[in-house]
């Protein structure tokens, strides 16, 4: 079989980025005000916000990392993943709270809490931190997508072109836009992921 990249894996990928942003961009005329643009007035469905939740903790640079830490610590490495697991429930349960609170940001619940001083801080800390986190999940995404086109595919294009689309339908269509991009990016990944399964046992030779 040829594994090597061709004009129809380029094709797919231009697709997807064309695709994505599109969508991202028509939603934005759901945006009306800053109540939508910012928390979707609070009525997205639960398949939505399942969608959001998968969709935003998995990313292309998961499987390479899983793939690492299997190789250095055995089965045990299923944790990285399993932690989830008994996260979200404690994300569904503290939901109720969050709407109740009517704020926007975590920065604005710190602030209530402990004043002005510590909302500072935690800001400080929070750009700091996403960042840094932006950073390093653009630099593996580039670099799973450069390996995985046979270094046709610069890694530094990938972190431009991923971080163009992120500003073009974040920016422009609020968390609606951001919310919907991340449910078809769920649906992708599981559908995708189960679609490797026979590969990936040919590859090492079965069960």
């Amino acid at each position: 079989m040829d594994n090597s990249f061709n004009w129809l894996d380029t094709a797919v990928i231009v697709l997807y980025f064309v695709v994505i942003i599109g969508y991202g961009l028509w939603l934005t005329k759901k945006v009306k005000s800053s109540s939508v643009y910012f928390i979707g007035e609070r009525k997205f469905g639960w398949w939505i916000m399942m969608g959001q939740a998968f969709g935003t903790g998995t990313h292309t640079e998961n499987f390479v990392a899983q793939t690492g830490a299997s190789y250095q610590l055995g089965f045990a490495a299923i944790w990285y993943q399993w932690k989830n697991m008994i996260i979200t429930p404690f994300y569904w349960l503290i939901a109720p709270w969050y709407r109740r609170s009517r704020r926007t940001t975590v920065g604005e619940i710190v602030e209530d809490r402990y004043g002005s001083w510590m909302v500072t801080l935690y800001s400080i800390f929070a750009i700091l931190f996403f960042v840094f986190a932006q950073g390093a999940l653009l630099k593996g995404n580039g670099k799973v997508i450069s390996i995985a086109s046979g270094d046709m595919i610069s890694v530094d294009g990938v972190v431009v072109a991923m971080t163009v689309a992120f500003i073009l339908y974040s920016f422009l269509g609020g968390l609606v836009a951001l919310a919907y991009a991340n449910f078809i990016q769920a649906i992708m990944i599981i559908i995708l992921s189960f679609m490797l399964i026979p590969s990936c046992l040919n590859a090492v030779g079965g069960f």
